[in-house]
């Protein structure tokens, strides 16, 4: 069944669809008390220049055997997202049970533009974690006054992914926490990039 959840939003975003964009803001020592290592192997101080928004939900009950679906889109208004990245955990109180996913919303597992490098690659889903990404076009849609498509230039348009992911958590409490950031302090406030989290399922 869908359940429902509250979100309290860090940064900027909005709650007719739950979604958040990477002009919030927030620093990433916000989440410090997570201890989520977004670049498990980066050789920098990359968190430094991280900024943008986070949204963490109600808390929910997991019965033993259930399946947590979330469904997402990870999108950008701007042509190449090279330091744009969306994540989703499952958390119990500041500890993380699960990463979901991060990605950049062009479908690409790190940072940057300078090919695969492990120092420059994303935490990758956890064991257990089933993830179905969907690279897509322009999303279409509008929030907080943006318009994710058309494409601002001819030669590289405006992309999104679409996210389907699973796991089977143990028993207990959870949360969910999604963020949306800018690294290297390539934020774009006129064409930013958003995470929608569109449903979320357990059963």
């Amino acid at each position: 069944m869908s359940i429902d959840l509250g979100y309290t939003i860090q940064g900027h975003g909005g709650q007719a669809l739950f979604w958040l964009d990477n002009t919030g803001g927030v620093p990433w020592s916000a989440l410090a008390s997570y201890n989520f290592a977004l670049l498990p192997n980066a050789q920098d101080d990359w968190a430094s220049t991280t900024s943008g928004s986070f949204v963490l939900s109600t808390p929910f009950s997991v019965a033993s055997g259930q399946k947590l679906t979330v469904f997402a889109n990870v999108m950008t208004a701007h042509t190449q997202p090279y330091f744009d990245v969306g994540f989703a955990l499952l958390v119990s109180g500041t500890q993380i049970v699960d990463v979901l996913f991060a990605l950049r919303p062009d479908n690409v597992q790190r940072r940057g533009d300078q090919g695969s490098n492990v120092d420059n690659a994303f935490a990758v889903p956890a064991a257990g974690v089933t993830v179905a990404p969907t690279l897509n076009g322009v999303a279409y849609v509008e929030l907080g006054g943006v318009t994710y498509g058309p494409p601002v230039d001819a030669g590289g348009g405006t992309v999104s992914t679409l996210m389907t992911t699973v796991c089977s958590p143990d028993a207990g409490t959870n949360q969910l926490l999604f963020g949306m950031f800018a690294m290297e302090n390539e934020v774009n406030l006129t064409r930013p990039a958003a995470l929608v989290v569109q449903y979320v399922d357990l059963r």
